[in-house]
């Protein structure tokens, strides 16, 4: 009964058919969660913005929510896990003063949580810290200074493959 009534009007049938499929796309859905967020002040979303151009291309930037910001970086090394333990936590401190460095200062103190995801083969880092304590790393000269401001402000959590 339905069917048949339904195959009357062929065309809004396909009508319905290619909406339904648009809706229930992956790539849809991702697109309004950035059109429900375009109208609200995010602070992870202006400081995206505005260092895109500014960061190295190895940099993934992203933003699930408005005061988070996640950072991966794949790091490429064929050596021993000691060694590239040690080389990627240099890495991280290096990472961490180069972002603060390049972010506008009063904007990335109100950054809630930012995340930085190194990414290998062997051993995955994940370290988190704020921006208040992001914006110290500017102001840092020496090595010592910034190992002991690490410690101080920076979680971090391995997972060995």
């Amino acid at each position: 009964m339905i069917w048949s009534k339904a195959m009357k009007y062929p065309v809004l049938m396909m009508g319905v058919i290619m909406f339904t499929l648009y809706v229930t796309d992956a790539k849809t859905q991702s697109w309004w969660e950035k059109a429900k967020r375009r109208f609200v002040p995010s602070t992870c979303d202006s400081l995206v913005t505005r260092m895109e151009d500014k960061v190295p291309e190895n940099w993934k930037m992203s933003c699930p929510t408005v005061d988070l910001l996640i950072l991966e970086y794949k790091y490429e090394s064929n050596e021993n896990l000691n060694t590239v333990r040690i080389k990627m936590y240099k890495n991280i401190a290096n990472i961490l003063v180069q972002f603060a460095k390049l972010a506008n200062p009063e904007t990335l103190e109100d950054l809630k949580a930012f995340r930085l995801k190194m990414i290998t083969e062997k051993i995955d880092i994940a370290a988190q810290t704020d921006g208040e304590a992001m914006i110290a790393f500017t102001k840092l000269k020496t090595q010592k200074q910034i190992a002991q401001h690490l410690k101080l402000t920076v979680k971090v959590k391995e997972q060995i493959k």
